[in-house]
């Protein structure tokens, strides 16, 4: 009997040994070869990306950066081409990513400078409802290990590192999907895992267009969410200081930025009290005071008829947003002739 249980648990000892071996093995393997599979959202994106650069080789590259309303709100296939003054067509990009802020947005840029992109453009979304917010664990589970370096500076390194440890004991869980995919690429797989794309980024709407009991419903949902959060406003030090280093990167890189509030509908900007619109009014200021960038507030550019919930765009709405976006900001953008402030008067 004590022969039997002291060879049960040695074959459960080199059982769980050999499982974490594997599992250190498999990360490993990963961070080197394909380390955007630990945030597939992102590994979709880039994948596009790359496409799109190799099959428009010397076209310079203009990316629009930011969250889920850039995501459905930004469709450059519905863009008229751009010029540039020397006759250049600027290839734009939707390279947005589900609930993206300040500090988000910086390491977006990184990864995509890593990469070996170089844009020549890039306007960078600000939504107020996420500047109060750190999002600290979210950028540290969705974090590469390129990513680290950079959230040092926001990050205490016993969160940042245990953070990012958790999100490698549950990938084989948690992205089993996109794991599969690299580990098994003779077996036909699904191509995009979370969502999809079309190729140059925008969200492809796959879910009939909601009625108006069904907007009134995801319109509640956002408010308790996030009408608090508007109400209690503050600018995070995290938003401040990675909005600040985004800029400066893209000053250093000679990236030509805009920055864009995106469209909400009446009831969303009903949410904001006088106070919060002066503190967000004094937040651009100070950045086009230190940055000379400029800051394009479009919020009360669409009809409400154009919201799902208040703040992400319908089909519809993302057409003509995009013509709007393109007329009146990314072609001056392009050509040099952007003024410093674009106001929210609709057309």
């Amino acid at each position: 009997m004590k022969t039997s249980r002291k060879q049960a648990k040695r074959v459960i000892f080199w059982t769980l040994l050999s499982f974490v071996a594997l599992q250190l093995a498999l990360n490993v393997w990963l961070e080197m070869k394909r380390p955007e599979v630990y945030d597939p959202e992102y590994r979709d994106r880039l994948m596009l990306l790359q496409e799109r650069v190799a099959e428009n080789p010397g076209r310079p590259l203009m990316l629009v950066v930011g969250s889920s309303r850039i995501m459905t709100g930004v469709s450059p296939e519905m863009l008229p081409p751009l010029e540039t003054v020397d006759g250049a067509q600027p290839l734009t990009f939707n390279f947005a990513h589900s609930g993206a802020g300040a500090l988000h947005n910086l390491v977006a840029v990184h990864r995509v400078l890593r990469e070996g992109f170089e844009p020549r453009w890039m306007v960078i979304e600000v939504v107020p409802h996420l500047l109060p917010a750190a999002q600290h664990a979210t950028m540290a589970k969705l974090a590469l290990a390129g990513d680290l370096p950079v959230l040092h500076s926001y990050i205490a390194p016993a969160k940042l590192y245990g953070w990012y440890a958790e999100e490698r004991a549950t990938a084989v869980v948690n992205h089993r999907g996109a794991i599969l995919r690299e580990l098994t690429p003779f077996i036909q797989h699904s191509r995009w895992d979370v969502m999809a794309l079309e190729p140059l980024g925008w969200k492809t709407p796959n879910e009939p267009i909601p009625d108006a009991a069904e907007r009134v419903r995801r319109t509640a949902v956002v408010q308790a969410n996030y009408q608090s959060s508007l109400q209690r406003f503050q600018v995070h030090e995290t938003s401040r200081q990675a909005m600040r280093e985004l800029l400066e990167l893209c000053r250093s890189k000679k990236i030509s930025v805009a920055l864009l509030i995106t469209p909400e509908s009446s009831e969303f900007r009903g949410w904001y009290p006088a106070e919060t619109q002066a503190k967000i009014a004094a937040y651009c200021d100070e950045l086009r005071g230190e940055f000379g960038v400029p800051i394009i507030d479009a919020r009360a550019w669409l009809d409400d008829a154009d919201f799902s919930d208040g703040h992400h765009i319908l089909p519809d709405g993302a057409k003509h947003f995009t013509l709007r976006l393109g007329a009146d900001v990314l072609n001056p953008l392009a050509t040099g002739r952007l003024r410093a402030n674009v106001g929210a008067s609709r057309p």
